[in-house]
């Protein structure tokens, strides 16, 4: 079974929450972390509605960090491609990044590249 994980929880999330939501089911879900943006302070945006919408370096890196202690963090598209083969996704998580924000790539990235682990990031090419 595949967990959705949105933002809106997740930025109020320590490891010992996720480790209650994710690893006594470990065994039995395949989380997919679902990001926007990754903030250095509060911003006032609309766009990004009440600091639910966004996350911390420092937060990521706990929760990316807690992640992969317990998961093999894969791309999503790896993942769906197992599925659509037939193979296996237990013991495997991916984490995406909508909509392509500026603060992904500023503050995003270094905490993957510091964990050595796989994000995906969701470009947005056209608003409606």
């Amino acid at each position: 079974m595949i967990q959705l994980i949105p933002i809106q929880f997740m930025r109020f999330f320590s490891p010992s929450i996720l480790e209650t939501r994710l690893l006594s089911k470990s065994k039995e879900i395949t989380p997919i972390l679902l990001y926007h943006a990754v903030m250095t302070q509060d911003v006032k945006n609309p766009l990004l509605s009440e600091k639910i919408h966004y996350n911390f370096p420092d937060i990521l890196y706990e929760q990316l960090s807690y992640l992969k202690k317990h998961f093999t963090v894969v791309f999503v598209d790896t993942l769906f491609e197992r599925m659509r083969k037939g193979q296996s996704i237990r013991g495997l998580a991916s984490i995406t990044f909508d909509d392509g924000y500026k603060s992904v790539m500023e503050n995003a990235i270094p905490v993957l590249e510091n964990l050595d682990i796989p994000g995906t990031i969701m470009i947005v090419s056209e608003l409606m």
